[in-house]
């Protein structure tokens, strides 16, 4: 829904502050035109809304590998090479978390460059909250490691960290850790995503909130400018006494 209106606003104000050039007989290039820019920021304005939509997605993916990691713990034989695999699987949606944490700031980068007054609007700064997730995931992984016992290291990313997860030894002793720690880290994980999910919905609401203030001012030039135009259209002739028209 906030997408749809986000378009909307968008439409609305490309064809308000060009309607006074199709009064005054604009091209039908320059029409095409205005279309396909139209186009290209609709594409701009959805990111946010697709970036959303993958954080969820990865939620439920940790979800899933978790509860799987969970189910090979209670299992009355320890698979390590399930494990193993489901592990990996986490691996793999950490650093996909993490690619999504700087899409919120390339986003932000993005439609600050389309439209200058943005920065100036928006009360979050989405390029610090970046990193801030950043970082904070990875301590949050950090801390997970240590509750479930493995040795603490200073981990360059998220995925050294569960890499040095499934380095422990291949013993089912040492496989039950790991897929404790696993378990740990998904919990831990998803708490972030969750935040990261938060900071995408309050991005699509600032750029909401921009487009419609632009919306609002652009409709109220449009109209200032057609009645500008209405009054010097419909303004009567007037005679001097000389019999002439002024």
């Amino acid at each position: 829904m906030m997408t749809k209106k986000l378009i909307c606003g968008l439409i609305s104000v490309s064809l308000l502050s060009n309607s006074a050039l199709v009064h005054a007989g604009g091209g039908g290039v320059a029409g095409a035109t205005e279309i396909t820019q139209i186009l290209n920021n609709v594409q701009l304005l959805e990111q946010s809304s697709q970036m959303y939509q993958q954080v969820q997605q990865t939620i439920l993916q940790v979800n899933m590998a978790q509860q799987q990691l969970k189910n090979l713990i209670g299992a009355p034989a320890f698979i390590w090479g399930q494990a193993q695999a489901e592990l990996q699987q986490l691996t793999n949606l950490v650093a996909q978390g993490q690619a999504l944490g700087y899409q919120l700031a390339n986003i932000d980068e993005a439609f600050s460059t389309k439209y200058s007054g943005y920065a100036n609007t928006a009360k979050i700064d989405f390029k610090t909250a970046s990193r801030q997730w950043t970082a904070t995931s990875l301590d949050s992984i950090k801390s997970a490691l240590q509750t479930a016992g493995v040795q603490s290291q200073q981990f360059a990313s998220e995925e050294s960290a569960l890499q040095t997860i499934q380095s422990i030894a291949s013993g089912s002793q040492g496989g039950l850790q790991a897929a404790q720690a696993g378990v740990m880290v998904a919990s831990q994980q998803v708490n972030q995503l969750q935040k990261l999910r938060q900071l995408f919905m309050a991005q699509m609401q600032a750029q909401n909130a921009f487009m419609a203030t632009q919306e609002q001012k652009e409709a109220s030039k449009n109209m200032a400018a057609q009645s500008h135009f209405k009054v010097h259209q419909e303004r009567p002739a007037t005679f001097s006494s000389k019999g002439g028209s002024d």
